[in-house]
């Protein structure tokens, strides 16, 4: 799901998608792009807010809400038209999914310790990076195939990618 918020692939998509648009000048573009760059960094800046919104509530039940509301926010991309508030829509949306997803990063410590030994977890922490890290290379891989071939199909990408998000929250 986040595979297309990464922020190369998301920067490159915003500069190819809106970049002849009416209404956009290059510098309002090329600042978005560099704030979409940032993206993720401003998004951690909220995670001392989700350690103690969370306290005291079962962790697992507070990170599967937060996923869906990342599924959410991922999914609302596709339905961004293409004008200057489309593209601050993006912009906003990408952020605002960072934030949210901050909160998972800063939860599953906790939810790891509490399930894993002391012994295994490095190991088993390792392998779901690995994973992420190869999931989230192939993801912008074929989202750049799919964009070159036809850019409006970014709508059918993001949309995808929040209902694979959704499903992922609900296995988890």
């Amino acid at each position: 799901m986040l595979s297309g918020l990464q922020a190369g692939t998301i920067a490159i998509f915003l500069k190819k998608t809106y970049a002849n648009v009416p209404g956009i000048s290059d510098s309002q573009l090329n600042f978005a792009v560099s704030v979409l760059a940032a993206a993720k960094c401003f998004g951690f800046l909220a995670s001392f807010l989700w350690a103690s919104l969370s306290r005291g509530r079962p962790k697992v039940g507070f990170m599967v809400v937060l996923q869906l509301l990342t599924a959410a926010t991922v999914s609302m991309i596709a339905m961004a038209p293409l004008s200057a508030s489309g593209m601050w829509m993006v912009t906003g949306l990408c952020i605002a999914s960072w934030t949210i997803w901050s909160g998972v990063m800063t939860l599953r410590t906790g939810v790891w310790r509490a399930n894993y030994p002391d012994l295994y977890r490095p190991r088993i922490a390792g392998r779901i990076s690995s994973v992420d890290g190869l999931f989230g290379a192939m993801g912008g891989f074929l989202i750049g195939l799919c964009l070159d071939q036809n850019p409006e199909t970014f709508r059918a990408l993001f949309l995808s990618m929040g209902g694979l998000g959704f499903i992922g929250a609900v296995l988890y």
